[in-house]
Formats: structure tokens, sequence, C-alpha cells
């Protein structure tokens, strides 16, 4: 294993807790908390993970419409950590100022309230783009037990740098993590990257590098995943002997490709995306590329223009329907597949730990993924973002304390609603107005579910102009209820609306059809309603 400690400075202070005070009975004892949240993880991926789902069936409430606000990594984690939608957080890109490096009020988290309210807590994994890029040694308030892995080293499936409470560790290819880490610091100097330079940045990081060089070096036992999980792992065993309640954030970077690699292989083909360890290859290996029905959408004239356009077959566009695309289509599906089974693995191992150590009864646990993916749908080759319902929608499966049996929950709820469930759970007091709302209610009675979903990308992916892989990626607001879904586009104007009980592919856009004028002035009043709402004002 290629591990390595490179720096240690003192984080005095950053460990400090408050006490939890006495309970009077175990029945009055606060639970402890762990959430799962997976990168990039689609809803139909779920198939790959039968110890987890079989877990939540037999245990748990699982939700079949959950959605999020902001379908796109950093954003929506921070919705998670905040309890509020991006148009209130500020956190609205996955680039430098607008993650983490520009993020002012990051000590004002989740974790913090926690630890006020007398929990230990500890994340593990993935914290927000853009973190590490300009300081490794930074650590928001709040954390008692700090696992994260910096950026852009984040997304490599075998090669990762961490900070683990001030002690810089690597595991996998010293080499390949030092230009990884050189490059990401480029990264997180501009304030708003092109991506011709950022392409041609990455390969003159890489272009020295002797070949091959696709990837760094391919070990099993620094699978990320793996490692983060048995760091989550070692946190609550040490939970189990402490007397305060736990909560441990466990964020692998699981199904999400490994773009360096990638972009640095100037955008090629290079095999199954992410990579998985040795045991998983042969399972998905020769696993098919599904055709769902928006798959390489024939008819585009009623989306926007730029999704009209054909591009070259590394982009998106019409040209995903080429050979070359649906060959890297296809080994996203393989890599994501096995990523799935990975994790599968690794959350087995810790409800069995869980149940060893007498902690599962009393511990909430809550699986989910940050975003979606759109894999082919509409012309589109590989990406979030967009408004789309393999984009919005993800799993949520919830265990535990309070949280009814054996249930199948089809009520409408978002990731907006995560934090202020947990908040209600543990007795924290939020320290910010929260955009969500409580979701034991909904979880006891599915009609107390949301009517409507915010939905929002308040900036573009890309900024400057020029050729980039993303074109589609401009900022919209949009809702989604549980019958219709609505987005608008800022910089054209262009309307979107679909009837998802008729037309759950979102094939056809009812925006300019005769007939419909009411409901699209209906969603579109809605909607914007929702674009500047603050607090009650967000759950409608």
């Amino acid at each position: 294993m290629f591990r390595r400690a490179v720096l240690f400075v003192s984080l005095a202070g950053v460990m400090a807790a408050v006490m939890l005070p006495a309970v009077a009975s175990a029945k009055s004892a606060k639970p402890n908390v762990l959430v799962v949240m997976t990168d990039d993880m689609s809803y139909d991926n779920l198939k790959f993970m039968p110890k987890t789902t079989a877990f939540f069936k037999k245990n748990g409430t699982s939700f079949t419409k959950s959605y999020v606000t902001y379908p796109l990594c950093c954003p929506a984690r921070t919705t998670f950590l905040t309890g509020q939608l991006t148009h209130n957080h500020g956190v609205d890109s996955v680039f430098a100022p607008d993650n983490f490096i520009g993020w002012k009020s990051k000590d004002n988290n989740l974790a913090a309230w926690l630890q006020k309210g007398g929990y230990r807590t500890g994340v593990s994994g993935k914290y927000l783009n853009g973190y590490g890029e300009l300081d490794q040694l930074e650590v928001p308030k709040g954390w008692d037990d700090w696992q994260v892995s910096i950026d852009e080293t984040t997304i490599d499936a075998f090669n990762v740098r961490y900070n683990r409470n001030g002690k810089i560790v690597e595991y996998g290819d010293p080499d390949w993590i030092n230009r990884t880490y050189a490059f990401s610091q480029v990264v997180g100097q501009e304030l708003i990257l092109d991506y011709p330079g950022l392409v041609s940045n990455l390969f003159g990081f890489f272009m020295s590098r002797p070949r091959p060089w696709t990837f760094g070096t391919t070990v099993d036992e620094n699978y990320t995943t793996s490692v983060e999980a048995e760091t989550a792992r070692q946190f609550m065993a040490a939970g189990a002997k402490s007397k305060k309640p736990w909560f441990q954030y466990y964020t692998p970077p699981s199904q999400h490709r490994e773009d360096v690699a990638e972009q640095a292989n100037a955008g090629q083909d290079i095999g199954i995306n992410p990579r998985v360890p040795s045991k998983y290859v042969p399972r998905v290996e020769n696993l098919k590329l599904p055709r769902t029905k928006a798959f390489a959408e024939k008819d585009m004239s009623d989306k926007r223009k730029v999704l009209q356009e054909p591009t070259t077959p590394n982009t998106t566009g019409a040209a995903c329907v080429v050979k070359q695309c649906i060959e890297k289509l296809t080994h996203y599906y393989q890599g994501r597949a096995g990523a799935s089974m990975a994790l599968d693995d690794e959350i087995g191992k810790m409800i069995s730990q869980l149940k060893a150590s007498g902690q599962l009864d009393k511990t909430l646990i809550i699986f989910t993924s940050d975003n979606g993916w759109l894999m082919g749908q509409h012309n589109i080759n590989g990406n979030k973002y967009l408004p789309y319902e393999e984009s919005i929608r993800v799993p949520l499966m919830i265990a535990g304390p309070g949280v009814p049996k054996g249930k199948t929950n089809n009520a409408l709820v978002a990731n907006v609603d995560l934090s202020p469930t947990i908040v209600a759970a543990t007795g924290a007091k939020a320290r910010r107005t929260t955009d969500g709302m409580s979701l034991f209610k909904v979880m006891k009675n599915p009609s107390k579910g949301r009517t409507a979903v915010p939905l929002e990308a308040t900036r573009k992916l890309f900024v400057k102009p020029g050729a980039f892989p993303n074109p589609e990626d401009t900022p919209y607001y949009g809702v989604r209820t549980r019958d219709w879904m609505y987005a608008k586009y800022l910089e054209t104007g262009d309307q979107e609306l679909y009837d998802m009980v008729r037309d759950p592919a979102q094939m056809n856009n009812l925006a300019k059809k005769p007939g419909y004028s009411k409901q699209l002035a209906a969603m579109a009043k809605l909607a914007l309603q929702l674009k500047s709402c603050k607090g009650k004002a967000c759950v409608r």
C-alpha cells in the first residue's frame, strides 16, 4: 500500500466539544446519526446495492420522490450542511470563488450545531469542492474528527490525499497525487475557469509523466470508498465506548467519474470509469448500457437550441449517438455499477458493526446522494446540473428511532429537508433560518409531504465564453410538483413544461403547446415565488 504521512500541524481548539448533559433514561437519550451521501448516484444505481436496499426495506422508510434543488455537488452538499437553498447559502459552483473557498459562513454548519448540542462529530470522505486547494490544513468549526480528501485528488478512485486531523496522509501514487494537487492549486486561484484553459493546464501537468499515465496506481487496498469507510467505522467504534452521541458524515466519491484522469487524456475514453477494485471488475465489465426512452432522443425540436446542435463526440448534443460516445457512456455505466456494489459492501459492514456494538437501534441512518446523473438521456453525454428527472431525483432511505419500518413513501421531499430532520431528531438548534422541514411527520403520514420542490441553478458551470463540454449548463429556476416540472432559463428566456404523469421521460415540452397556457402560467408563478423564498415560505 502506498501510504505516507507528509505533514503534521496541531489543530488545537478544533477538537473541543461541548459536554453532553446527563440523560434521565435510555428512552430520552439522543440518537446517534449516520449519514451516507454518495456522489453523482442516479436512482437506478440502487439495483446494484441489494444489501443496503434490503436493510432499509425491512428496517426503515424508502422514499420514491426525493429531489435535489440544485443538482450539482458543491451547492447540493452545502444545502445539506445548512438546510438552506442555494440562493440563501450562496455556494453555487464547484469552482472558486463560489465553492468552499469563498463560503464565508462555513463555520455555521450542521456539525457545529450538533457539537453545541452535545454530539461528537466526524466526517470521512469528500466535503466540498475546493477544499484544500488553497489551504490543506483548514478545518471548519464543528468537527471533532476530520478525515477529508483534498481537491482535486478527491475524485480519484485509488490515489488520494487527506487531511486527517492535521496530518496529511496519502494513499496511492505520490507522483500522480502531487501533479493532481499542483493542478488543483491553479484551479483554486482562478476566479472563473474557461474550459479550454482548464484542459490545457491539466494536460500540461501530466504530459511529462512517464507513459502510460492514464491513471495513477490501482491498488485494491487504496480504494477510496473503502479507505473512507474504515475511518468512519473507527469513529463509530469509538462512539460505542463514549457517553456522548455521535454524528458521522460518510461521503465517498463512489459513482463520480474520475474527471482528472479523463481530462488529462484530452477527454478520451479511458475504460471503466470510475475504476473499481479487482473483485468487482468481472461483475461489471460485460454490462450493457441501458437504452431508456429518453436515451439518444431523436426529436429535440422542443428542447433548447443548445441541445439541438450536434457537437463533437466527446462533448454533448446529438453526437452522443456515435460509437465513441456510446463506449464512453458504457464505461461510465460499468464503473458506476461497480462503485455501487463496493459501497453496498461497505455499508453492510457498517450496519453489522452497529448491530454488534449495540448501537443499531439507537442510530438514525440516512442514505442519499448529492445529485443524480444523466447517461445519454436527451442526448446528454454524462452530466447533472439540469432539471431533468435523472439529474434531480435521488435515492433517499432512512432508518432508526422514530422512523416507520418497512415502508415505501411516495411523498414529495427534498434534500433541503434533511438538515431540519436531523435537527428535529437530535434536539439541536439550527443557527440559520432553514428552508426545509422535518420529515418525521411525512414518514408517518405521506400526505404531509411537499406540494412543490424549488429548482435552481444560479450561475453557469463555466462562465468565460469558448468551447467547453457543457454549453447547456446555464442558469435557470423552476419547480417540481407531484405531476409537473417547469423550468425557465435565464439567458434565453426558454421555458420547459412537462406533464410528469403522462410523460415521465420528459420527451414532450408543453410550454409552447396550445391548451397549456394556464398550466404554464401557474407553474411559472409558483417557480418565481420560490426563486427568492426564505424560511417557511420555501415549504409548499
